[in-house]
């Protein structure tokens, strides 16, 4: 790996950050999951395991969607579902989040590796940290602190 996340254990965190890969080719020596997993509860199995791969037969709900694994279902897609459930107040504003949702390329990810921050196999596209709001300020003001970007929600 080309970076060291120890320090990120001075923190304490309750809850253990995730690394999370996008890939298209499977590394070598993570196993496929054997079971069905959304992409959504995947972040709590890295928690709880170690490092695992998911692939799209794996991954039920929304995640091969966003992940360009396969294209959005036309009925959940036109909207009718989320408004027949009454999550949404007619088909036209639950169609605008599939248009709006941002995903990766189609064909562009394969698998998704995740790995609790104190297993972490490979260097992580993204790292899944759910902080206290003082241990968050530490974070997102040395996340800028080179960079000088401003940070955003």
């Amino acid at each position: 790996m080309r970076h060291d996340y120890s320090i990120l254990n001075k923190f304490g965190f309750k809850i253990k950050p995730v690394g999370v890969k996008f890939l298209l080719n499977r590394l070598e020596g993570i196993e496929v999951i054997d079971r069905n997993l959304p992409l959504c509860e995947t972040l709590k199995e890295a928690q709880e395991r170690r490092a695992f791969c998911i692939d799209e037969q794996h991954m039920t709900c929304m995640g091969p969607v966003l992940l360009g694994m396969r294209d959005p279902d036309p009925i959940f897609a036109s909207g009718h579902v989320g408004a027949k459930e009454g999550i949404y107040e007619e088909p036209r504003a639950n169609r605008r989040i599939y248009q709006a949702i941002p995903r990766l390329g189609k064909g562009t990810v394969r698998y998704v590796a995740l790995a609790c921050l104190d297993d972490l196999p490979f260097e992580p596209d993204v790292l899944v940290i759910a902080a206290e709001l003082d241990q968050a300020e530490v974070i997102l003001r040395a996340a800028s602190y080179s960079t000088g970007r401003p940070l955003t929600s």
